[in-house]
């Protein structure tokens, strides 16, 4: 069956091929210019997807070009409003350091003249006995020894030393924290 078909199918093409070439011969410049017209329409045909499919190509390469531009734009916009960030962060903390070592400058300072002022009292007796019962029954720390009066006041500068520095941290934080904040909830555009 198959062999009958391809055999019928080969005959009318050996047919039509006799025929064109008895046209060819016959009529050979009006076969030269329909050969022309198809060979031109077949290469338009191509040369005509292939423009199709560049501007398919250059349509989708000029919005993703786009798209790309957008983002950098976008990101380099939010990357200098974090560089500002970070800056007014920073000024922030070398303001607040700067306040925290005037008042520990104060502190030292107070601390000194308290101390020059403390050389002052008497030494503690040789024969003080510190599990001996008070007289007093209010203790102000008037009657002090040097030594101990010395102590307890270095301790509380220490101590304000300390509470300047956790307040320092603490402001600190919270500046960046507010900084922070802003910038996440977009103030800063």
């Amino acid at each position: 069956m198959i062999g009958l078909a391809l055999q019928f199918l080969s005959g009318r093409l050996i047919n039509g091929l006799r025929w064109a070439l008895r046209a060819v011969t016959a009529y050979p410049w009006q076969a030269a210019l329909v050969v022309s017209l198809l060979a031109f329409a077949w290469a338009w045909n191509g040369w005509g997807n292939q423009v199709a499919k560049y501007n398919l190509l250059s349509g989708k390469h000029n919005a993703l070009v786009a798209k790309v531009t957008a983002q950098a734009k976008e990101d380099a916009a939010r990357a200098k409003r974090l560089t500002e960030t970070g800056r007014r962060i920073t000024s922030r903390i070398i303001t607040i350091q700067q306040d925290m070592d005037h008042e520990n400058e104060t502190i030292r300072g107070k601390l000194d003249a308290a101390l020059v002022e403390l050389r002052k009292r008497p030494v503690r007796p040789a024969n003080y006995d510190p599990a001996a019962p008070a007289f007093e029954s209010v203790c102000t720390g008037a009657r002090l020894a040097r030594d101990d009066a010395e102590f307890l006041t270095r301790f509380a500068a220490d101590a304000a030393s300390t509470a300047a520095a956790l307040k320092a941290c603490s402001a600190a934080y919270d500046a960046a924290r507010s900084e922070i904040d802003r910038f996440n909830t977009g103030e800063m555009k």
